[in-house]
């Protein structure tokens, strides 16, 4: 639809953020119609005038997006301009310090004080976020990086189309006397890229890691669809990036108290996923700080005596999954975590076989024994900090949240674990008659117990632990018959306490006010998760409490009121035609998020023991859902396996 009003802002938004900057600049020098660039505000920031458009260059505006929708009067005045490169492309950009830059589920955020962590939204999460904006802004255009580089006439007039503006200059004359055109297209597309070892093996971990970018690549017209000749012959030439073998987790405690107590713990976790541990036993020191200022000298130790990577984690951490397919994808000496715009942490460290990483601990042991009133963390921060100074003999990389999570910290967008850091330094605090500090160390203990509560939940006698082909040929009669395995969900020992994290990240996709169905509520996991004022409905097959609204979707009975959203984690799979499921739930409820093993991520199980009935890829469920009305807001990673999908109603 073309415009033929100015709009009054535009909002360039996405990835990449060069790419972002130099389209703000082309459109202030083309305009004929009155333009601010604002190249270093966010689009919340500005204030919208009849004199002049503004433009806004944040590609982390695509998250405030919803905001400015909100308001119909701004939402008319804008444009967003929702901008895209190959993301092969832009998996394997890095920094000055040859550090890559952007991930299928984070990108590299670098504070004001200089410290950087992998906490800004992947590819995946701002590419869901960039669909929806798309379909629900009044004025919105979808722009590839390579398209401008291309066919710059016709981006220049879909751009004068959707935004109003007049142009008094071709973008094409702009482009070619700008010098720095930055990397060209068309590097990839269907066939093979000239990569370098590195760059290979990251584009096939990264892929293996997230099947989903597949689907980008064909919705953006980057491959024919199913066309995967590239990947093939990449993952045949680094089969590095193949290599998901586990190096050592370790770790030190001190003998005799509570710190033994946690390593008891992390090293039942590690052992359950059946992974190599070290755990170094030293003797107790006078005070905690002496105890920690001991870390790096047993690194150097551990590094010296041990072949591979090693995985340093602190023993008051459990480890959830295996970590190992993700870590070897770092060629760094080290990778290291951080609080974003805070502080490097020390509690898990990566540290590969190199002699690189002997420079690092060597550095980190000299910056500490230069303050003796020094944390092992704080001198870990100012040698990565300083590395850039006087040619460092070793390179930082970092880690993503996921890999140092505290249990009761808050990050945005919600991520789910692999190693849960509990904090047993707030055991000190045991006599304090401060209630924030109270309620911090009742916090971790309630954690523990809910992890104790899962590990032993493992022991017991469940579906689970039946012989795998008699739960494959229960789930083939179930499915003949089209039924629902009311026995099974009755018996409690069918609902597992280690589905608890995934309800933690869906009550951060809910919002406060909320009425929400829980379909498929079992444990009711999700009531305690949702936000304040909002009202929780549990439905299910059998029931809960008295307050459970009963339901059966393969008999196509469905809870007869009223819902903001509809939440159904661990239900979809064990439906025998989920598409007529979505569809009915399309017609009543306008927002749904539910969680799904995709089989996309799934490929080797057989899903038949698990109970399931049916076989989506991601892809697949995110079309279905779609067919139906529905538009996707967000895609959550939840382990290696599941994801956790948001959808909502267009607006009228």
């Amino acid at each position: 639809m073309r415009h033929t009003e100015p709009c009054r802002q535009i909002v360039i938004c996405g990835h990449p953020i060069s790419f972002a900057a130099r389209l703000a600049t082309l459109l202030h020098d083309a305009a004929e119609t009155p333009v601010t660039a604002n190249l270093h505000a966010s689009a919340m920031a500005i204030t919208v005038t009849p004199e002049s458009t503004a433009i806004t260059c944040e590609p982390s505006d695509v998250r405030a997006a919803k905001l400015i929708l909100q308001d119909p009067v701004r939402a008319a005045q804008s444009c967003f301009v929702l901008v895209m490169r190959d993301p092969r492309d832009m998996l394997i950009e890095r920094d000055a310090e040859g550090v890559f830059t952007q991930g299928f589920d984070h990108l590299l955020h670098v504070a004001g004080n200089g410290i950087r962590t992998l906490s800004e939204p992947g590819l995946l999460f701002t590419q869901a976020i960039m669909e929806s904006v798309h379909k629900r802004a009044p004025r919105a255009i979808m722009l590839r990086q390579e398209d401008m580089e291309t066919r710059p006439d016709l981006a220049q007039r879909a751009l004068s189309a959707v935004s109003g503006l007049a142009f008094r200059r071709p973008f094409a004359e702009l482009i070619a006397a700008n010098s720095d055109r930055g990397n060209l297209p068309g590097r990839m597309g269907d066939e093979v890229p000239a990569l370098d070892p590195d760059e290979a093996e990251r584009l096939v971990r990264q892929f293996r890691l997230a099947p989903e970018l597949f689907a980008i690549l064909e919705r953006w017209g980057y491959t024919r669809a199913g066309q995967r000749r590239w990947f093939d012959a990449l993952a045949a030439r680094a089969p590095g990036g193949c290599d998901d073998s586990p190096g050592t987790i370790v770790g030190f405690y001190t003998a005799g108290d509570r710190y033994e107590i946690e390593a008891r713990r992390l090293e039942a976790s590690v052992q359950a996923l059946g992974l190599p541990l070290r755990l170094e036993r030293v003797e107790p020191t006078p005070d905690w700080l002496g105890a920690v200022r001991r870390k790096p000298a047993i690194l150097r130790d551990l590094r010296e005596r041990l072949r591979g990577p090693l995985l340093y984690v602190d023993v008051d951490a459990v480890v959830h999954r295996d970590p190992w397919p993700y870590l070897r994808g770092y060629r760094a000496d080290v990778a290291v975590s951080g609080h974003r715009d805070a502080a490097i942490i020390s509690g898990t460290i990566l540290i590969n076989d190199t002699p690189g990483a002997l420079a690092m601990i060597d550095a980190w042991i000299a910056a500490q024994d230069a303050d003796p009133a020094a944390w092992d963390q704080h001198a870990l921060q100012t040698v990565v900090l300083d590395r850039s100074e006087g040619g460092a003999a070793f390179r930082v990389d970092y880690l993503p949240p996921e890999m140092c999570r505290v249990f009761d910290r808050r990050y945005n967008p919600p991520i789910e674990a692999v190693i849960e850091h509990l904090q047993a330094s707030r055991e000190q605090s045991a006599g304090s008659e401060d209630a924030n500090t109270l309620d911090r160390l009742a916090r971790r203990r309630t954690r523990i117990a809910e992890i104790e509560a899962t590990r032993a939940d493992t022991a017991v006698r469940s579906f689970a632990d039946l012989p795998a082909e008699q739960r494959r040929l229960a789930t083939l009669e179930l499915a003949a018959a089209r039924a629902t395995d009311t026995t099974r969900w009755a018996d409690p020992r069918n609902l597992k306490a280690n589905w608890s994290p995934r309800a933690r990240l869906v009550g951060q996709l809910l919002r406060s006010g909320d009425t929400v169905l829980d379909i498929g509520c079992g444990n009711m996991d999700l009531a305690a998760e949702i936000p304040p004022e909002a009202r929780y409905i549990p439905a299910d097959v059998v029931p809960r409490d008295d307050r459970t609204l009963l339901c059966d979707l393969n008999a196509g009975r469905l809870p007869d009121c009223a819902a903001d959203v509809v939440t159904m984690l661990g239900v979809l799979e064990y439906c025998h035609d989920p598409i007529a499921v979505l569809a009915a739930i399309a017609q009543r409820w306008r927002r749904l998020v539910l969680t799904y093993n995709p089989t996309d991520l799934d490929v080797g199980r057989d899903r038949r023991i698990h109970g399931w009935f049916n076989d989506l890829t991601s892809a697949d469920l995110v079309d279905c859902a779609c067919a139906q009305g529905y538009q996707l807001e967000a895609i959550v990673p939840h382990g290696a396996r599941e994801r956790i999908y948001a959808f909502g109603m267009a607006t009228a």
